[in-house]
């Protein structure tokens, strides 16, 4: 076991560019425990790339999915002030992704949360999922 060495696996991730005319919105949502200590945070930027805006913040205790939700509402809360009405959200979260596309039934505290129909009527928005964060541990520590 001492001439062991583990095999590092990596992924190179490159961050696209959004259309012109269209604002990129990064969300994402965590939680210490399920259902524990959670924040959020997200950040807008245009097709220059330039951060239009940003936030992280501590929210009320809850899971890791309700986390995810609430990130994606407080971004597209501060689109709609913004008057950004062209977005491509981006999110971690496959739960959330298919729930806005329709593609699965919302779960429960999704839908008690905001009506996901209400998106459409405001914004024009297209969704994609990126790969989870491979440095963030289950427990919510960071790995080196």
């Amino acid at each position: 076991m001492e001439n062991y060495t583990p095999r590092l696996k990596y992924d190179k991730v490159v961050w696209e560019f959004p259309m012109e005319g269209w604002i990129k919105v990064n969300t994402d949502g965590a939680s210490r425990g399920n259902p524990g200590r959670s924040s959020i945070g997200f950040c807008l930027r245009d097709a220059s790339g330039e951060v239009k805006y940003a936030m992280g913040r501590e929210i009320t205790e809850g899971s890791n999915n309700e986390a995810e939700a609430v990130a994606i509402l407080e971004a597209l809360r501060i689109c709609r002030i913004l008057n950004y009405s062209h977005i491509w959200l981006q999110t971690d979260s496959m739960l959330m992704k298919n729930s806005i596309e329709g593609t699965w039934k919302p779960p429960w505290f999704l839908t008690a949360l905001f009506n996901l129909s209400i998106l459409t009527a405001v914004f024009i928005v297209t969704v994609s999922q990126e790969e989870k964060d491979e440095l963030l541990h289950e427990d919510g520590d960071f790995r080196m």
